[in-house]
């Protein structure tokens, strides 16, 4: 389910520009993304899980082939029933957890978005 989240969002520009009514144009949101560490890390952590590992053969957005969900932790609630669990990418020799990094993505579609009266 993770990676579903890192497709989808980079994938958004797919749809944006195969949408004649959105006006975008691919160059936009190249420069989107090719500006963006974040959404260039979105875009390898969705390309290695499309084709089940980044392609050493081809350039990926962040420089790393070995981009990925590196590890993620859980804690149980005893007697609660409950537990939570937190996730964290690897690129580029360092870590950073998965929810920040989509509430960032998110953050700049939405910018892009709402600076285009698209939502």
């Amino acid at each position: 389910m993770v990676l579903s989240f890192f497709e989808t969002v980079h994938h958004l520009k797919d749809w944006l520009t195969n949408d004649p009514t959105s006006g975008v144009t691919s160059s936009q949101v190249h420069s989107l993304i090719d500006g963006s560490p974040v959404l260039k890390l979105c875009a390898d952590l969705a390309n290695g899980s499309k084709h089940f590992k980044l392609d050493p053969q081809r350039r990926t957005q962040t420089g790393d082939h070995s981009t990925e969900i590196a590890r993620n932790d859980v804690v149980v609630y005893v007697g609660t029933g409950t537990s939570a669990h937190r996730f964290y990418t690897a690129s580029g020799g360092k870590e950073d957890d998965v929810l920040q990094i989509a509430e960032q993505a998110v953050n700049q579609w939405r910018v892009f978005l709402s600076g285009r009266g698209l939502i």
